[in-house]
């Protein structure tokens, strides 16, 4: 019997992939939060709108929350937040990007009703 040996050299280039593979992830860069400062009457609602950077980001799911529920909460629609003064006082509503790496910052003044 002959014995035939090959080498093989094995690259990337040229292979084939599944179409889940072959999508970009577009990795977020930044978050910010307009307006930077709002009033709100205690009872009453106030919206904070935040911006996911690169507009084509992949993920821009985001979480929010009071510095204190006691004086303002805030609930998330999409990029949408809602601030409804509880009492009066001054919280920070916190943004954070999904992978923890941005935050954004809205200073909220709860006044009183009337």
């Amino acid at each position: 019997k002959d014995v035939m040996t090959r080498t093989v050299k094995i690259s990337g280039v040229g292979r084939p992939y599944l179409a889940e593979e072959g999508t970009e992830t577009v990795s977020v860069t930044g978050l910010t939060v307009s307006p930077a400062s709002a009033s709100v009457k205690v009872g009453a609602t106030t919206t904070l709108t935040f911006t996911v950077k690169p507009d084509g980001a992949s993920d821009k799911a985001i979480s929010v929350h009071s510095s204190d529920p006691q004086t303002a909460t805030v609930t998330l629609n999409g990029l949408v937040a809602t601030v409804k003064g509880v009492k009066q006082g001054s919280v920070s509503i916190v943004g954070m990007t999904a992978d923890g790496n941005f935050v954004a910052v809205a200073a909220v003044t709860v006044s009183a009703a009337g």
